[in-house]
Order: structure tokens, then sequence, then C-alpha cells
């Protein structure tokens, strides 16, 4: 993984095309190989010196892991915290105060 966001870093210092960057970084990861034809750039989500990939099922453990009526150990959250919206605001105060 730490390859694969070098490589992202590599690309943005460049001037090139940086969603077809992306997409080819993504291809050559067996993880992300499958998420890369349909990235935008909204997929991407400058958090700083790093670059936030947000993929349809980035949040899926908090959301089903963490909801109210889940039988999984760990903490609830509100409903209101398990929006991607709400989630993307969260991790982007966790990278700010990281950094």
């Amino acid at each position: 993984m730490q390859d694969l966001f070098e490589s992202w870093r590599q690309y943005l210092k460049e001037n090139i095309n940086q969603l077809e960057a992306a997409k080819e970084t993504l291809r050559g990861n067996n993880y992300l190989k499958d998420y890369a034809d349909e990235l935008t750039e909204q997929n991407l989500v400058d958090a700083g010196q790093y670059i936030f990939l947000f993929l349809p099922d980035t949040f899926k453990h908090a959301k089903t892991s963490h909801m109210r009526e889940s039988d999984l150990p760990g903490s609830k959250f509100s409903d209101a915290y398990l929006t991607d919206e709400a989630s993307r605001r969260s991790f982007g105060c966790w990278v700010n105060n990281v950094n």
C-alpha cells in the first residue's frame, strides 16, 4: 500500500493528467484495480499532504459494524454519523490533526 501512495505522490509532482495517473496506479494494485475504470475526481479527496481515496465501500465497516442495530461488539454511533459525508468530515478532522 505504501508503494501505491508513493507512486501517487510522484505523479502529483509531475505535470501529467492526475486522474489518469491515479487510474493507472490503481490498475497496478491487486486490491484496488477493480475501481480504476470508474474512478473520478470526486474519488480523490485532498487531505493536505495526503490524497484520500474515497470509494463506494470506504466506510462500509463503520456503517455495518457500528450502527446501533448491529450485533457485533464495539462502539455504536448515532445514525447521523454513519453517512458518507459525515464519515468524510470526521476523517478530514482526523487528518488535519495528524499533520
